[in-house]
């Protein structure tokens, strides 16, 4: 397990592919599809050595939008850029609440890439998760099983001396008839492994995940990732700065819990909007400084002055 420290602080590099279809058949069978059926892109991902903040860049193909996403223990900022490139401009920046669990965006990077993959909120130690051993002489291979929460998982390896799972499986115990928008169950298989200073790392996995939509029905999402790349040590904080480096000036952003108010990007903070404009023309315009306003505020200053003598000598003349 030691490679899940190995990448913590470095810009893991992936080629993401994959095809979501209805229904779970293709869950319930492994179905494989071919590559000319995948939508595919790259994703650049980096999780803080403390596990506290993640960033991520969507590469996509010529024809989708790039996108950015540095998420924290507690808010989430989205950027989608119209192309490939920030100059081709932006198309929506949000910002809010965390609203799925941190482990889910933090899954496909440092924290192991396949251990990450299981998604579980403040998953524990993999020791800790030996619940049971078995061992199956007919298929000779090793089984080891384990439950955390509301989860079972289990680990296959080829033999008994392999260090390197073939397969993972997981699923939920107990599925509440409200739970819906979530995966379900999850399979996956590792391809292939290579080292990385001394530790060996999964270089290519696919991925079953079974989901319950909205509306109630089976979905199935296939993908296979590839690793492209492991970057050098890199530093990185959960603030907006440090990662939206390219975000012009006075963009709009959406801050979803805050809506009907509006903000903008300014000075790598997402800030108010002041329209400085619209100050400046009011400000401008003749009638500030015409003698006709002067007249007026020099007589509502003597009215008010009038007022404020007139109700004192009024009080004073009723003791």
């Amino acid at each position: 397990m030691a490679f899940r420290d190995v990448l913590l602080g470095r810009r893991v590099t992936l080629n993401v592919a994959g095809k979501v279809v209805e229904g779970r058949s293709a869950f319930d069978v492994r179905k494989r599809f071919e590559e000319q059926e995948l939508f595919s892109g790259l994703v650049s991902e980096v999780l803080s050595s403390d596990r506290n903040s993640c960033t991520i860049v969507e590469h996509g193909d010529e024809e989708s939008p790039r996108i950015k996403v540095l998420a924290s223990r507690e808010r989430l900022a989205n950027v989608n850029f119209r192309g490939a490139d920030a100059r081709d401009g932006i198309e929506a920046f949000s910002e809010g609440p965390l609203k799925v669990p941190f482990e889910g965006y933090a899954a496909y990077a440092g924290d192991g890439i396949w251990y990450g993959y299981l998604s579980l909120r403040a998953l524990p130690e993999f020791s800790q998760l030996l619940a049971e051993v078995t061992w199956s002489s007919e298929n000779d291979h090793r089984e080891i099983r384990g439950t955390y929460a509301d989860w079972e998982i289990r680990f296959y390896f080829p033999d008994a001396e392999s260090t390197q799972p073939s397969k993972v499986e997981i699923q939920r115990m107990n599925r509440s008839p409200a739970d819906s928008g979530i995966v379900v169950a999850r399979a996956i298989e590792f391809l292939e492994w290579e080292s990385f200073e001394g530790t060996d790392v999964p270089s290519r996995v696919q991925t079953w995940d079974l989901v319950l939509t909205s509306d109630r029905k089976w979905e199935t999402t296939y993908q296979v990732h590839t690793l492209e790349e492991i970057g050098p040590p890199t530093e990185i904080s959960g603030r907006y700065g440090d990662f939206f480096i390219d975000i012009p000036d006075g963009t709009r952003v959406q801050v979803n819990d805050y809506m009907g108010i509006d903000f903008v990007w300014e000075n790598g903070e997402i800030v108010r909007k002041i329209d400085r404009r619209t100050l400046q023309s009011l400000i401008d315009q003749p009638f500030f400084e015409s003698p006709v306003r002067r007249l007026l505020l020099m007589a509502l200053g003597a009215a008010a002055i009038a007022l404020t003598g007139w109700f004192i000598w009024h009080r004073s003349s009723q003791h």
